[in-house]
């Protein structure tokens, strides 16, 4: 009986350790992926759409590993032999994994969304030099921005589907237009003042037409409390979405000297 025990317990710890390196190599795989980027715009869309899955994956691995370890421990310091004493053991090793894995998932679902806010935030604005004189350069404010953009880039931003960040080099008239998809980041509830509020599906009250503009409905809801609400946004008509490019890059990089106002929208996008 005794190796058996001995047996069963050197399994369940290999169980444990198998957990807990599969949560090291996700947290370290994910922190790797986050330092190899070289555009800004391109980790602030990573760091938003994957670092709260990864956080919450690595979350799961370190409950498991841990309701395995307090098993191994538990056994050890009572010698378990009864099979009785393996319910009971396995019970406290799933309650102790449990409570860690739910005030982790709990943590990570209504409070980190504040701590990447501000992560976002610090990708987002960290001082940018300009590549021809190497100087920092000044990020516009929302009304010096909409000289240097599109009618359909601040219509994209009126309808808070995107932003686009403006920075000039003053010294050489050189800028970069950034662009950023802020769709899908959850939102201050009204309810419940956490950052929960997410958008959940859109629907168009009026469709547009040749010179009429139309109206597109978003369904948010909280997933803490349940609060729903939504906002109504304008459509660009039929005569207006065809006078416009889609831009698809996330950085325009601009001579500002060589391109005035009304050229901004047929810019070359690298």
């Amino acid at each position: 009986m005794e190796v058996f025990d001995q047996s069963a317990l050197k399994t369940v710890l290999m169980f444990g350790d198998l957990m807990i390196s599969l949560s090291i190599f996700t947290f370290l795989g994910y922190a790797v992926q986050v330092i190899s980027f070289r555009s800004r715009t391109d980790k602030y869309k990573f760091v938003s759409e994957k670092e709260s899955g990864a956080l919450k994956v690595t979350a799961v691995l370190l409950a498991g590993s841990i309701s395995f370890y307090s098993f191994v421990l538990m056994g050890l310091s009572i010698n378990i032999s009864e099979t009785y004493q393996y319910f009971f053991v396995g019970l406290f090793g799933l309650i102790v994994g449990s409570t860690l894995g739910y005030g982790l998932w709990s943590f990570l679902s209504f409070y980190h969304p504040f701590i990447l806010e501000k992560r976002l935030k610090d990708i987002r604005f960290h001082p940018m030099n300009s590549p021809v004189t190497g100087k920092p350069m000044m990020l516009l404010n929302e009304t010096q921005e909409d000289a240097h953009l599109s009618q359909e880039m601040i219509e994209e931003e009126d309808n808070f589907s995107v932003d686009y960040d403006v920075w000039v080099d003053e010294e050489s008239d050189f800028k970069v237009i950034e662009r950023y998809n802020t769709r899908f980041h959850p939102q201050i509830c009204e309810s419940c003042n956490f950052r929960t509020l997410t958008e959940k599906k859109q629907e168009i009250i009026e469709q547009p037409q040749l010179h009429q503009k139309g109206v597109l409905r978003k369904h948010y809801e909280c997933s803490y409390c349940g609060h729903r609400e939504h906002k109504d946004v304008e459509i660009a008509s039929w005569d207006e979405e065809s006078k416009y490019t889609m831009y698809e890059k996330d950085i325009v990089e601009i001579p500002a000297n060589k391109i005035s106002k009304s050229e901004t929208e047929e810019a070359e996008m690298y």
